[in-house]
C-alpha cells in the first residue's frame, strides 16, 4: 500500500490523538496541585450537603456553584481525589470539543474534519481545558453548547430551543460571572450577523436570543451573585496600576499562546505567542481584500466564528489603548477562556478551501514536534514537584508542631500555600498536623481565610489570622 500524503496525514493525526490523549492523562495523574484547585476540592467536600456548599457560595466564597455541585456529586460517587476532580474537567472538554466539531464539520472532507477537531482539542488551550481542575473546562463546554443551540435550532420547536439556551446561559453564570464575555460577545456577533442580512429577520431574531440571554443576566444579579468576584471585579479591575512592558508583552501573546499548533522549544511562550502575533498581523493585512471576500462567501457557521474572533481581538485591543491611557489592569487570559475557541476556527475556516496537503501535513509534523519536544519533557519535571511534595511529607510527619505554611499572602496564594495544598490532598493522614496563617496586614485575604476556616474548621483545616508565624526550616 502506498503512502499517500493523505494516509500520512491520517497516520500522524491517530499518532497525535493517542500521544496527546496518554499525556493529557499523565499529566491529571502527576500535575502538582495549584492554588485554586485546593480551594475547589475543599468547597466540595463530599462530608458538606449540597445546600451547605451553595450557601456558602453566596456568602462570598471564591468558587463556582455548577462546578462545586457537579463535583461534589462525582467525589460522591467516585471519591474525594484529586484525579476524580481532573477527569471530571477532562469529560467536559471532550464534550464540547465534540458538540465543536458537529457545529462547524463538513461532510465532503473527513481529513478537515479531524484537523479542526485537533487544533481545538490539542492546543495549548486545550490541554489546559483538560488537565486543571477548575470550571473553565464547564465554561468551554456551555459556550460551544450555546452555539450548538443556536445553529441547530431548526432540529427543535422554537420554544424549546429557547427555554434550554436560557438554561444554558444561566448554567454559564453560574458557573463564573466571566461567562458573560462569551455572552457579550454573541449578542455583539449576533447583531452584526443579523444586520448583514435581511434587516426585518435581524429584528426578531435579537428580539428572541437576546431576550434569553438577558433573562438569564437578570435573573443571575438578582439572586445567586457571588459578593467576592463582583468586589474584585469593580475595585481591581477598575483600579491604575503601574505600567509595565512584560504586562503587555504577556497580555499580547495571551490568544496566540493559548491556540497556536507549531510550538518552537527553543523560545519561550511569550517570545513564542509575539512572533505568532506579528505573522498573524503582517499576513492578514496583506490578504485583507481575499479575506473580506471570503467571509461573504461563506456560510452562517462560518461568518458568525470569524466575526466573533474579530471581536474578540477588538476586545482585546481596547483593553491594551485603555491600559495605555489610564492604566486600567488587563484581565488575566484565563478570564477568555469561554470564547478563545473561535480564533482557531475563524482562521481554519477562512483557509478551508485553500489550506493544501502539504501545508496540512507541515502542521501535524510540527504538532507532532510539540508533543514529543514540549510537553512530554513537562511530564518528568512534573514529576520532580511531586518529590518535593514528598519531602514536605516528612518534614511536617517529623514536626512536633502544627505546621504553618503561609507566611503572608498580598494579592496571590503563595508557593507555600501550594506545597501545603499538595501534602494535604496526597496525604491526609497529616491533616491533623497542617494549619495554616495568614499575616494580619494582608485585610482582605485576611477576611477571606478566615472564612474558610469557619467553613472546613470540622474537616481538620485552620487558617488563622495571626501575625506571629511558625514555618518549617
Amino acid at each position: 500500500m502506498q503512502l499517500t500524503q493523505q494516509r500520512l496525514i491520517h497516520l500522524l493525526l491517530n499518532s497525535i490523538a493517542i500521544f496527546g490523549v496518554w499525556i493529557i492523562y499523565k499529566m491529571i495523574e502527576v500535575n502538582a496541585i495549584r492554588g485554586d484547585e485546593f480551594l475547589s476540592y475543599l468547597h466540595s467536600d463530599p462530608r458538606w450537603t449540597y445546600t451547605q456548599i451553595i450557601q456558602h457560595i453566596h456568602g462570598g466564597a471564591d468558587n463556582s456553584y455548577t462546578h462545586a455541585i457537579v463535583l461534589r456529586w462525582i467525589f460522591g460517587l467516585f471519591g474525594h481525589t484529586i484525579i476524580v476532580q481532573r477527569l471530571l474537567s477532562l469529560c467536559f472538554w471532550l464534550l464540547g470539543s465534540i458538540l465543536l466539531l458537529r457545529i462547524v464539520k463538513t461532510p465532503n472532507n473527513k481529513g478537515f474534519n479531524s484537523f479542526l477537531l485537533f487544533c481545538v482539542g490539542f492546543a495549548n488551550f486545550g490541554f489546559f481545558l483538560a488537565t486543571d481542575g477548575r470550571f473553565y473546562s464547564i465554561l468551554f463546554c456551555l459556550a460551544v453548547a450555546s452555539l450548538y443551540v443556536y445553529f441547530k435550532k431548526q432540529q427543535w420547536k422554537v420554544f424549546t430551543s429557547m427555554i434550554v439556551f436560557t438554561g444554558i446561559q444561566m448554567l454559564g453564570l453560574l458557573t463564573s460571572p466571566n461567562f458573560i464575555v462569551f455572552q457579550i460577545l454573541f449578542v455583539v456577533t449576533h447583531i452584526a450577523m443579523m444586520v448583514w442580512h435581511d434587516r426585518k429577520e435581524a429584528f426578531f431574531a435579537i428580539i428572541k436570543w437576546e431576550a434569553c440571554l438577558l433573562l438569564s443576566v437578570v435573573l443571575y444579579f438578582s439572586f445567586f451573585k457571588v459578593p467576592y468576584f463582583h468586589t474584585y471585579f469593580l475595585h481591581g479591575f477598575f483600579t491604575s496600576v503601574a505600567f509595565s512592558t512584560g504586562d503587555i508583552a504577556t497580555f499580547v501573546s495571551i490568544p496566540f499562546r493559548w491556540f497556536m499548533l507549531p510550538h518552537f522549544p527553543f523560545c519561550s511562550d511569550r517570545v513564542d505567542g509575539m512572533v505568532f502575533l506579528l505573522a498573524v498581523i503582517g499576513l492578514t493585512g496583506y490578504f485583507a481584500k481575499k479575506i473580506v471576500s471570503a467571509v461573504r462567501l461563506y456560510a452562517q457557521v462560518s461568518k458568525f466564528f470569524v466575526l466573533m474572533a474579530i471581536f474578540l481581538l477588538l476586545g482585546i485591543g481596547i483593553q491594551l489603548v485603555l491600559y495605555f491611557l489610564i492604566g486600567i489592569p488587563m484581565w488575566e487570559s484565563r478570564y477568555y477562556a469561554t470564547v478563545f475557541f473561535v480564533l482557531p476556527l475563524a482562521v481554519l475556516s477562512l483557509l478551508r478551501d485553500v489550506l493544501s496537503i502539504k501545508i496540512m501535513l507541515l502542521i501535524c509534523c510540527l504538532w507532532f514536534m510539540r508533543l514529543v519536544a514540549v510537553e512530554y519533557p513537562k511530564l518528568e519535571a512534573r514529576r520532580m514537584d511531586l518529590l518535593k511534595v514528598s519531602e514536605l511529607q516528612l518534614l511536617v510527619m517529623n514536626n512536633p508542631k502544627p505546621s504553618l505554611f503561609i507566611d503572608q499572602l498580598e494579592n496571590r496564594q503563595s508557593s507555600q500555600f501550594v506545597a501545603m495544598a499538595n501534602v494535604y490532598i496526597r496525604f491526609p493522614n497529616l491533616r491533623d498536623k497542617i494549619f495554616l496563617q495568614v499575616d494580619s496586614t494582608s485585610s482582605e485575604r485576611t477576611a477571606y481565610f478566615k472564612r474558610l476556616s469557619d467553613w472546613h474548621y470540622p474537616i481538620g483545616l485552620t487558617f488563622e489570622a495571626d501575625s506571629a508565624m511558625f514555618t518549617i526550616p
